[in-house]
Parts: structure tokens; sequence; C-alpha cells
């Protein structure tokens, strides 16, 4: 039962929050708060940016949005007590504006929308832009661009988790123009939206990049990175939807996973984990004209990738395409000890060689320690006898059955032979 014998002073509450409701909509705050939004609407454009969170406004002749900093709120704040006579504050304004006063505005949304779509008789632009870097598999490279462009157009507008799951990489010499090809990917009007440079893996601020940038170039930095962390590089690039709370937001909010991944490095070697090789795109840049690619529309290129994608374009890989970037990924694999000593002491043989020796991954650890006084690790063992195509099968032993794999000792002559050799 509900008890209604509550103390008077209680009993008053509701009185006095009826009162105040009543002043806060009394006709005289109702037509300040009105004339207030009236003055703006009369002065201003405003729109409220989805991506950053902030307001953007402009004059009503000049149409170029700015965001809307400290200075020319209080400006603004002055102006309406100067104009007519309504004594405001920015925190009143604040209120206002982050309101459904505001339009909602998402410039990926914007941009994607104004593109002119391809005319019957164009030429492919994406294969034109892709032409202007050498690789060693150049359809491949194509395919891969084209797919990223797609996947990276679905990343913007499906504000459902993570649809570009690969991060496009160049690789090669040094001063081969490769940051400055990748970052021509990201069209002039969305400038805003590219981060160029290294990440913090332990910073929020690079979660907030997630869902506020379009393309976010890692800029030389992939090496380390993997090297040291390369379990989080794959999930940031994966990473869905993130809930976390902007450095000047009262509330957490959940921001749709926008951003798309790209990346450059000096030299090849960068992949530390074949089982997460898939995650990467890379290429080695023998050559890049990038006056070339200078010369490109890059808006072409992308309304080419969205037509595309409005067409249902599959942009991600197929099961077959998956085993082409396996492959091609080995030439970028950095090789672990357990990998190259494997190598050096034994070879992969057919069952029915008279020099076949049945081995389980602990003996093979334990000879490769003893005859190198290394540290080998039983896992980066197991995945480098994978790799190297061993061939594994079950066998009794002492009437139990193990896994062994199937191996020929390399004898001291042939390991001195293949040193001498490389």
């Amino acid at each position: 039962m509900i008890n209604t014998n509550l103390p008077a002073k209680n009993k008053e509450l509701p009185t006095k929050r009826k009162q105040k409701e009543s002043e806060s909509t009394s006709p005289a705050i109702q037509s300040k708060r009105r004339l207030i939004e009236e003055y703006l609407s009369f002065r201003f454009q405003f729109r409220y940016n989805v991506l950053n969170g902030r307001i953007e406004y402009c004059g009503k002749v000049k149409a170029n949005f700015e965001a809307l900093e400290d200075y020319s709120l209080n400006s603004i704040v002055r102006q309406i007590d100067n104009e007519t006579g309504i004594p405001t504050s920015p925190e009143k304004l604040k209120v206002i504006l982050k309101s459904d006063f505001t339009p909602r505005y998402n410039p990926l949304h914007a941009y994607f929308q104004s593109l002119p779509a391809p005319a019957s008789t164009y030429t492919p632009t994406i294969k034109a832009l892709a032409q202007t870097v050498q690789t060693e598999d150049n359809e491949l490279f194509c395919l891969s661009l084209t797919k990223w462009l797609v996947a990276s157009i679905a990343n913007a507008l499906n504000a459902d988790g993570c649809q570009n799951q690969t991060c496009l990489v160049l690789t090669g010499s040094q001063g081969a123009f490769k940051t400055t090809w990748l970052n021509l990917l990201c069209p002039p009007a969305l400038l805003r939206y590219l981060f160029c440079g290294k990440i913090n893996l332990e910073s929020k601020d690079t979660l907030i990049l997630l869902g506020e940038k379009f393309i976010v170039n890692l800029d030389d930095q992939l090496r380390s990175l993997n090297k040291r962390d390369g379990e989080t590089v794959k999930t940031l690039i994966t990473q869905g939807n993130i809930t976390i709370r902007r450095p000047y937001d009262a509330l957490s909010s959940e921001l749709p996973r926008i951003a798309s991944f790209l990346g450059s490095v000096n030299g090849n070697d960068f992949l530390t984990d074949p089982t997460g090789s898939r995650r990467f795109l890379p290429f080695e840049a023998f050559s890049i004209d990038i006056q070339a690619a200078q010369q490109l529309d890059i808006n072409q290129v992308w309304a080419e990738a969205y037509q595309l994608f409005r067409e249902g374009y599959t942009y991600w890989f197929t099961a077959e395409e998956t085993a082409d970037l396996f492959s091609n990924n080995e030439a970028f694999q950095v090789h672990t000890l357990e990998y190259e000593l494997l190598l050096e002491y034994y070879e992969p043989v057919a069952e029915s060689n008279v020099t076949t020796s049945y081995l389980t991954t602990s003996a093979i650890q334990t000879f490769l320690k003893a005859a190198t006084r290394q540290e080998i690790r039983s896992k980066q063992l197991g995945e480098a006898l994978t790799k190297l195509k061993f061939h594994r099968k079950s066998k009794k032993v002492n009437g139990k059955p193990l896994y062994v794999w199937a191996v020929r000792e390399r004898m001291l002559m042939e390991r001195n032979e293949q040193t001498c050799q490389e």
C-alpha cells in the first residue's frame, strides 16, 4: 500500500516544482527565447555536425560554414544584447543551439549524395588511378583498391558496425611518394576528415578518430605497431561502433564507426601474425607516377566507387580472393626465429620417404633449443610448421595416439651449403 502520510515538507515539493515549471514556460520567458531564436535565424545559418559533435555556422549571405568557437559564440551573445537589448549568456545560447533548433548535418552523406552519376561512356577512373602505381601484381592491386574504396563508402554510410575491415598499404623505398599518393585518396571537400600521422593505441583519442575521421593514414608506423601489439592493431581496424565521451561533452554517446585505414611502410617486412594478415592489403610500389595521379579528378574516382556501391558491388573478399591475398602477403611477413631455424634444420618430406622421421612439436622444440641455445616458443613453432607445409598426422607411440610431423633432418653439410648460397 502506498504511504500517504508524508511529512509536510515533502508534500510541498511538487508545488514548488510546478511553480518553477510555470516560471520557465511563462509567456515572458517563452517570448525571450523565441526572439533570440528569431534573431539567430535571421542573421545566421547553423548546423550540427554529427561526426564531430560541433555546431557550425555562417552568415546568411556568406555560406562558408565554420566551427562555432568560444570567441564567435561570445561575439554573438554580445550582438544579441547590443541589437535587441535581450540579455543572454553563452550557456543559454548553447542550450538553444544544441537542440532541434539546429538541423543535423552529416558531411560524408552530403558529399556522396552530391556526386554526379558517371556517364554511360565514362573512362574508368579507379583503374586509371591504380595504373599510376606499379606493383608486382597490378591486377590484384586494382581489385584491392576498388574493394577498399567501395568498402570505405559502406563504412561511411552504414551506421551499423565496421564495413571496411582492411587496411590498404603501400611499401617500398623512402621518398617514393607513398604517403602523398595515399593522401590523394581523400577528396578536397573532406580533408577535415583525413588523419595522417601516428596514433597511440592506449589513448581514447584514437578511438574517437574511428567515429570522426573518414580516412586514417598510418604514416610509416605499421611496422612498429605490429611488432609491439599486432592484436590491438587488428582490433582497431575491425572495431565496430564505439561508446565514448568526447572531451567537451557532458554525456557519453555511441559513435558509428566511419574511419577506413591506409598505411605506408619503408621496406617490406611488417606483418608479424600470419593469421591476421588478411586485414592488410600490402603492395610494394616499384614506382609511383604522382603527377599523373594528381591530374586525375578524385571526385570522379569516388563517384565511380559510389555507383558500384549503389549497384551492390561485393566489396568484401571471396574465399578465392582471400587465398590470393594470403599468397601476396607472404612477401611482407616478418619471419620468426622458429620459422628461420626450422627452415635451416628440417625439411618437409612425404611419408613414403625412407629418410622420414616422425616427431612431435615438443621433440622438435627440444632439439632446436639444444642445437641453437635459443628460446623456442611452441605456438610460433607450430605456426611455422604449418606455414612451411610440413605434413602432420596422428600416429601411435607406445600404444597412444600422438600428432607428429613428417620431417627430414638436414645434415651439417647441407646446412653449410645453404648458408654459402645465401
